[in-house]
C-alpha cells in the first residue's frame, strides 16, 4: 500500500476520535468515569451531537479502563424505553433485553468483547468487556414532552453511578481529556481537520487496537506507513492531506454500491447490513461514515435507521423550490416499549429553528390521518407528512402534519428512527413511506 493510501486509511480510521473529542468539548468540566446528564430535550442551540434525538434524554460517561474496572449502577427503570451503549456498540443493556436494576461490571478485555451474563453467585448482573481502555457510554432514556415526566427521568438519571475498582495492573496510561482541548492536537486554529485527526490517532491508536484481532498487525503497519509513530504524526513525503480526506469521503459513496452492503426496504428506503453498522468490527469506512453523520449509532437489535436514497442517490431530499410529501401506509411497527420518530436536520446535522418549535413527528405526536381522525385517538391508518421550508407555511389543514425545513430548502436531511422495531420493519411486510417532490403548499 502506498503512502497516500496509508494516509487515507489513517484518516478514515482516526476520525471517530475527533468526534469523541467534540463530545468532550461540549461537556462542561468533563472528567473520566463520571456521569454527565442532559436535563432538557435537544434544541436548536445544541451542538454536542450531530443529528440529536428529540425524544430521549442522554447521560454520557467518558470511560477510562486503563487502571480500573468500573461498577455501573443501573436504577429501576420501568415502563419506558432505555438503553446504555458502550463504545463501538460492543454491548447494550436496556429495556428491550429486559435488563434489570443492579450493578454491572465494565472492564477492559481486548480479546473477548461483549456482554456476559453473570451467574447467581456473582455480585453483578453482567460483565461488559470493552476491547479498548478508552471508551464512551451513552445512555438514552425516553421522555414524554412534559415537565412531570422530565422530572421522573431526572430522578432516574440521578441514581446512575460509576464506581472505579482498581485493576491489579495498568493496561495503558490514564486517559487525559485535556488532549481534546489542546490546540496543538485538535483541529482548529493550528491544525486542519486532517492534521488534527491524524495527530489524535497517533496519540491514542497505539493503546486502542482494533476489535478484530486479525486486523491489529496490518492496521498498526498501515498507520506507521501513514506517518503515525510513537505518539506523533509526520506527514510522508509526496502525500496530500486534502486528497486523503476526499478519498475517504469517496469511499463512502463507493461502499453503497457494494453488493450486499444495503438491505432494500422498498420505496427507495434502505438499511445498512447489520454486519456493517453499530458494532462495526472491520467495517472502517462504515465507522467513519457513521461518526461523520450520526456518531454513536446503535446496533439493529436496538434501533433501525432507515434512510431514503431516492432516484438520485444521496442528494438532498428537497430541492430549493419544492417540498417533500411522505405518505405512510401506517405507523412503523414496534415491540413493547419501542417508539419511532421522523426528524429533519439542516446540512450541518443540526435542528432547524421554526416558529412551531417542531423538529420531529413520532408515535407520541398528534397528527392528522388521511381519514380525518387524529393519531392521538388511537387510529393507525395512512397519513402524510409535509416537509417544507419554515418560512413557507402551508394551508391550515396541513399545519398539524408539517415538518419545517430550512428556509431555502437546501441540504435538508430526514432521519427515520425506529427504536425497538418489530420484524415487520425488515422482513418486507411493512410498506415504507412513498416520498414525492411536490410544489409548495401555500395558504
Amino acid at each position: 500500500m502506498c503512502a497516500q493510501s496509508n494516509l487515507t486509511f489513517a484518516y478514515t480510521y482516526g476520525y471517530p476520535l475527533y468526534r469523541y473529542g467534540l463530545v468532550v468539548q461540549g461537556t462542561p468540566n468533563a472528567s473520566t468515569n463520571s456521569v454527565f446528564h442532559q436535563r432538557s430535550l435537544s434544541t436548536t442551540a445544541d451542538r454536542g451531537l450531530n443529528k440529536p434525538n428529540v425524544d430521549t434524554l442522554y447521560s454520557k460517561a467518558f470511560l477510562d479502563l486503563s487502571h480500573w474496572d468500573l461498577v455501573v449502577k443501573i436504577p429501576k427503570i420501568e415502563g419506558r424505553y432505555w438503553v446504555s451503549l458502550y463504545s463501538n456498540d460492543i454491548a447494550n443493556i436496556g429495556a428491550l433485553q429486559s435488563d434489570s436494576a443492579g450493578d454491572y461490571l465494565v472492564r477492559f478485555d481486548k480479546n473477548n468483547p461483549g456482554m456476559t451474563r453473570a451467574n447467581a453467585s456473582s455480585p453483578y448482573r453482567a460483565y461488559i468487556n470493552i476491547p479498548t481502555p478508552y471508551a464512551i457510554s451513552l445512555i438514552r432514556i425516553l421522555v414524554q414532552p412534559n415537565d412531570a415526566d422530565a422530572a421522573v427521568v431526572h430522578g432516574i438519571q440521578d441514581q446512575l453511578s460509576i464506581t472505579p475498582v482498581r485493576r491489579a495492573k495498568p493496561v495503558a496510561p490514564r486517559l487525559d481529556l485535556e488532549i481534546f482541548e489542546d490546540p496543538k492536537v485538535m483541529p482548529g486554529s493550528r491544525n486542519t481537520l486532517e492534521e488534527g485527526v491524524l495527530k489524535l490517532a497517533a496519540k491514542l491508536a497505539p493503546y486502542n487496537e482494533p476489535v478484530v484481532i486479525a486486523d491489529r498487525s496490518w492496521v498498526s503497519a498501515t498507520l506507521q506507513g501513514a506517518g503515525l509513530n510513537k505518539g506523533s504524526f509526520k506527514q510522508p513525503k509526496c502525500t496530500n492531506l486534502t486528497a486523503a480526506s476526499l478519498a475517504a469521503n469517496s469511499s463512502i459513496v463507493r461502499e453503497f454500491s457494494v453488493p450486499g452492503f444495503l438491505d432494500r426496504l422498498g420505496n427507495d428506503w434502505i438499511l445498512p447490513n447489520p454486519e456493517n453498522f453499530g458494532n462495526f468490527r472491520s467495517a472502517y469506512v462504515s465507522r467513519y461514515s457513521s461518526a461523520a453523520t450520526g456518531y454513536l449509532v446503535l446496533t439493529r437489535d436496538q434501533n433501525l435507521y432507515p434512510a431514503y436514497l431516492g432516484p438520485a442517490g444521496r442528494d438532498p431530499i428537497t430541492p430549493s423550490t419544492r417540498a417533500a410529501r411522505l405518505t405512510f401506509s401506517a405507523q412503523p411497527k414496534l415491540e413493547p416499549l419501542g417508539f419511532w420518530s421522523l426528524s429533519v436536520y439542516d446540512s450541518n446535522d443540526l435542528l432547524i429553528p421554526n416558529d412551531l418549535n417542531r423538529f420531529s413527528f413520532g408515535d407520541r405526536s398528534n397528527f392528522t390521518l388521511m381519514d380525518g381522525t387524529m393519531s392521538s385517538d388511537g387510529g393507525d391508518g395512512p397519513f402524510q407528512i409535509l416537509i417544507q421550508p419554515h418560512n413557507v407555511p402551508p394551508p391550515a389543514n396541513w399545519t398539524s402534519n408539517w415538518l419545517p425545513a430550512p428556509s431555502d430548502g437546501n441540504g435538508v436531511q430526514i432521519n427515520l428512527r425506529v427504536y425497538g422495531g418489530s420484524e415487520a420493519m425488515t422482513n418486507g411486510s411493512y410498506v415504507y413511506p412513498v416520498v414525492e417532490m411536490v410544489d409548495y403548499y401555500v395558504g
